[in-house]
């Protein structure tokens, strides 16, 4: 907990929020890094504005790290998603049948809404 911190901004009510998230997994797969943050399965319904921007940051974070990696001609690659209960099947699932890197959780697709 907290050796890997995604920096994110967001409004509560009209006040500016900083906050920092911890990914809950990294799971390394060939040249692929899956980095994941677990949500319950109400969020899918009513995704909280903080996690619509963690999302955001997170996205825009690693896309920057494959940018650099790409560069620097390194095969490792980074990929993000929010999983709830509800995917937990589908997203293993996609890890072993080697399509996690077009896998987008119920939650991942509300929160880019």
């Amino acid at each position: 907990m907290g050796f890997y911190e995604i920096d994110y901004f967001w409004k509560k009510g009209e006040h500016p929020k900083r906050g920092r998230f911890s990914p809950d997994f990294f799971i390394k797969t060939g040249d692929l890094v899956l980095v994941v943050e677990i949500k319950d399965d109400d969020e899918i319904h009513d995704p909280a504005p903080e996690n619509k921007k963690k999302n955001e940051y997170a996205l825009a974070h690693f896309d920057r790290i494959n940018a650099y990696l790409r560069k620097k001609k390194d095969k490792t690659s980074y990929k993000f998603n929010f999983l709830t209960p509800s995917d937990f099947n589908g997203y293993f699932q996609s890890i072993r049948d080697g399509s996690i890197s077009s896998f987008r959780s119920t939650l991942d697709v509300e929160l880019k809404k």
